[in-house]
């Protein structure tokens, strides 16, 4: 049962904005080790920032510029009153 999961076989039909964000210095063993350009390329809406001096704590470190981003794709991005999903998605109940 998924509720809004996106299968690797269904990201190249999402049609809502996604913006990924990846610091050159982030270790982490579970993020993306070509910090998200394969997961970039798979999302036809998505935009990889790359931030070449940044850690793994985005979120943290450079809120304003990724709070802003969101905001400024919100606007244009999905206007469904019950919000965007996958294209051709199913929701098993």
């Amino acid at each position: 049962m998924s509720y809004g999961a996106a299968e690797p076989e269904h990201l190249g039909s999402m049609q809502v904005p996604v913006d990924l964000w990846y610091g050159g210095h982030d270790t982490s063993t579970v993020h993306s080790p070509d910090l998200g350009v394969t997961l970039a390329g798979r999302i036809p809406p998505a935009r990889r920032y790359f931030l070449a001096d940044a850690g793994g704590s985005l979120l943290w470190t450079h809120a304003e510029p990724i709070l802003t981003s969101v905001l400024q794709r919100g606007r244009h991005g999905c206007r469904r009153p019950y919000g965007c999903q996958i294209a051709n998605s199913r929701r098993d109940n």
